[in-house]
């Protein structure tokens, strides 16, 4: 038996206006923005041309009392990685777009280097280079 990722699934307030943030920060493209048999909209977001694409998908949460996300190093998914080539350009670039930055840059023994953001949707989300490309 073999296994792919999918997608993450941001519930969100504001699912439009997290979709085009990630838009914006990182290129991904609206690929559907449609209403479900519940009468909500739901976006779906995809990076790239690699097959299959990485997705992000955003909706809200009507008639739902959910508690505030997490953004703090907790159990359970703590945050998802994002990789990029300057991690310290990308967390300034993403500061000015909204993001907080919670820790970082720093670079480990091996050379990798990362930063932890809260962005938009109150998810926690790590900017990552590998120095070996992993």
């Amino acid at each position: 038996m073999t296994y792919g990722f999918h997608h993450v699934h941001i519930k969100t307030h504001d699912p439009k206006g997290v979709a085009d943030w990630f838009g914006t920060a990182f290129g991904f493209e609206i690929v559907i923005d449609a209403e479900r048999a519940s009468g909500d909209r739901i976006n779906r977001c995809a990076l790239g041309a690699n097959q299959p694409p990485f997705i992000v998908i955003t909706s809200p949460v009507p008639g739902q009392d959910l508690p505030e996300g997490r953004t703090h190093q907790s159990l359970g998914l703590e945050h998802f990685a994002m990789t990029t080539e300057d991690v310290p350009a990308a967390a300034d670039r993403l500061v000015e777009l909204g993001a907080v930055l919670v820790d970082g840059p720093t670079t480990a023994p091996d050379g990798t280097v990362m930063a932890f953001l809260t962005v938009p949707g109150d998810v926690r989300i790590e900017l990552v280079h590998f120095p070996t490309g992993v």
